[in-house]
């Protein structure tokens, strides 16, 4: 998309900033790795799922994804941050708590894997210190967002870029999204270029590893967003076939909508959508402007749904509204799914001497 010249004029006033930003965050970096502050390794194994840019990469379905393919061959637990939430310090989630005490998305997986402890700490090495503390027997800890937590050396890093804002064409805060400068790819293990188009192919992929630059033993994989049927709390569920004649307002608090909008959109007989921040608080207020939305859209078409996330959902328990949640999940391109789930498992084998077997 052609950038306006306003547009580009704010990138030059902004750039500076950005240098200035990033510098200093090579520094705080830099003084782990010479020593004068203390980063820490675990006898557990540690897998991070992060991301340069400040967020919308698709991080909680391919967590999600790695603890359905991997939860039954390790004692596994998962670390998140927890944003959002209004608690401190560690954390152990029950699927029956509230976003505000365990935040939004550990609490969304928490109620998808209720045999999976999930946890949250702002501090990673002090969450990890208790995980094991909790349960000794603990192989493997899959740590949420924790890319720029360098008090931590994980064994392995999983770097996740979209197909829509790669890092390599982003730019350091304030300037662009990114956290780091884009040179810090290279920390990864693995990148995988989310959100990609279902019509994405081989040659499009070359292309883009041939941007990437991946470093030597470095894997880059693709993976693609895939919407499943609408369900209600009830256990109703609308075939995703069958949206074509439906009306739909959706409501969505997070990071990056426009896949989802898009997809909805091509889909749907009519679409409106409210759209909130990322990690949106549904108090009384954004309550009932939902509600009023939501009987004034009723009014108006013959076969309204009120649709959200799953994400958001987890905030509206305590509703009294009828609506249906869109499940996501990740799927892996081009038929790696075994490749990418290998990659991992054969981490955990080379570092922790797990059995051969189970490669």
């Amino acid at each position: 998309m052609m950038k306006s010249k306003g547009y580009k004029q704010l990138l030059k006033l902004l750039w500076p900033l950005a240098l200035v930003y990033a510098f200093f965050v090579e520094i705080y970096k830099l003084l782990y790795k010479w020593g004068y502050l203390q980063s820490k390794r675990f006898e557990v194994a540690t897998i991070v799922v992060g991301n340069l840019s400040i967020g919308g990469t698709g991080k909680t379905p391919h967590v999600e994804y790695i603890v359905q393919h991997l939860g039954h061959y390790h004692n596994l637990a998962v670390l998140s941050r927890g944003y959002g939430r209004k608690s401190k310090g560690f954390l152990q989630i029950n699927w029956e708590d509230s976003a505000e005490l365990s935040g939004d998305e550990p609490l969304q997986m928490a109620k998808k894997f209720p045999d999976i402890p999930f946890y949250v700490s702002e501090n990673r090495c002090k969450g990890l210190e208790q995980i094991v503390r909790i349960n000794p027997h603990t192989q493997l800890v899959i740590l949420d967002d924790a890319m720029q937590h360098f008090q931590l050396r994980a064994d392995f890093y999983i770097l996740l870029t979209t197909y829509q804002q790669p890092f390599f064409s982003d730019l350091p805060l304030p300037a662009g999204n990114l956290r780091e400068f884009a040179f810090n790819s290279e920390r990864a293990q693995i990148i995988v270029v989310t959100k990609c188009p279902e019509t994405i192919d081989q040659e499009d992929a070359k292309q883009w590893i041939r941007k990437i630059q991946p470093r030597k033993g470095q894997r880059v994989f693709f993976s693609t967003m895939i919407y499943g049927n609408p369900y209600n709390q009830a256990g109703d569920y609308i075939d995703k076939e069958q949206l074509g004649n439906k009306q739909v307002l959706l409501v969505s608090g997070i990071a990056e909508d426009r896949v989802l909008y898009d997809y909805l959109r091509s889909r749907v007989s009519y679409l409106e959508h409210l759209s909130w921040k990322d990690h949106q608080h549904y108090d009384k207020n954004k309550i009932d402007l939902i509600e009023n939305s939501w009987n004034k859209f009723k009014e108006n078409h013959s076969h309204p749904i009120l649709l959200t996330t799953e994400k958001d959902a987890v905030k509206w328990q305590n509703t009294n509204l009828e609506y249906f949640i869109l499940p996501i999940h990740v799927d892996i391109c081009f038929n790696e799914a075994s490749s990418f789930q290998r990659a991992l498992i054969e981490v955990m084998y080379q570092k922790k001497g797990y059995p051969s077997s189970i490669l």
